[in-house]
């Protein structure tokens, strides 16, 4: 089963990453968060999870959830730039450090680095 998910993944994210080419607003930034570093070390990542929220929760707070716990939610407020409806994830605005951390979490399946740039919707 889990290899499936894995390869519905890697047939949908060619075509999720190709529509969502538009620019990232860099005043949503988190500058002052603990975490950061200088800003030229932030990057777009997409965030996939392991499952999805519940029909009962909202999406976008199940995100910040998962987000808030590896950086802080004020932090995870600014970083968060979009969440998907084709596939369980999100794209946030990151520095390395903070990926190292989302990476750690339980729900989080995998991260991978965007080359593309995004508007944030959220």
């Amino acid at each position: 089963m889990k290899g499936g998910v894995v390869f519905s993944f890697l047939i949908i994210l060619p075509s999720v990453l190709l529509i969502m080419n538009t620019q990232v607003d860099a005043s949503h930034a988190p500058s002052h968060s603990p975490l950061s570093t200088p800003k030229d070390d932030t990057h777009i990542y997409v965030v996939y999870t392991s499952g999805r929220p519940s029909k009962d929760q909202n999406k976008l707070a199940y995100y910040l959830k998962i987000l808030s716990s590896a950086i802080g939610s004020e932090t995870a407020n600014e970083a968060l730039i979009r969440s998907y409806s084709i596939v369980s994830g999100f794209a946030a605005k990151l520095y390395p450090r903070q990926v190292a951390l989302l990476k750690k979490q339980p729900e989080v399946a995998y991260v991978i680095r965007d080359a593309g740039a995004y508007e944030r919707n959220v």
